[in-house]
């Protein structure tokens, strides 16, 4: 009876390890269509377990892809505000942008050109740039 169960306890034993080895393959497989390397996981799984408190056996028992994948996407999100306020000071430093209604150069010369033509003193050499201009 005792062989029989621990007969029965091996074999259930090997099939959830078999089971184990298939999730970690696909998962594994996943992650590097993603571009995930080995070393990249590693650093994730050290940023995550220092920012949120895992223990590496708590990440260790991680063989869903998509769970590896929201940890990526959350050490990325965590970097980026940690560099938020050195961008800000930039920013802030920075000159300011032109306005969209300045006219470019052409266009202030037809404009020069029209306003010397309304008040009567184009000569020819305006309307010369004035057809040229069209």
């Amino acid at each position: 009876v005792k062989t029989e169960s621990q007969r029965q306890a091996q074999e259930a034993d090997a099939a959830r390890q078999a089971s184990v080895k298939a999730m970690f393959q696909q998962s594994w497989d996943r992650l590097q269509r993603e571009g995930m390397t080995k070393e990249k996981l590693g650093r994730v799984f050290e940023r995550v377990s220092k920012d949120y408190g895992f223990t590496a056996q708590e990440i260790g028992n991680v063989y869903d892809a998509r769970i590896a994948l929201m940890m990526r996407d959350a050490a990325a999100y965590r970097e980026l505000q940690a560099k938020k306020p050195a961008v800000q000071a930039k920013v802030e430093k920075a000159p300011p942008m032109p306005s969209k209604n300045t006219p470019s150069r052409q266009e202030r010369r037809v404009s020069e050109t029209a306003k010397r033509f309304t008040g009567g003193r184009a000569k020819l050499n305006d309307l010369a740039a004035f057809l040229a201009g069209r």
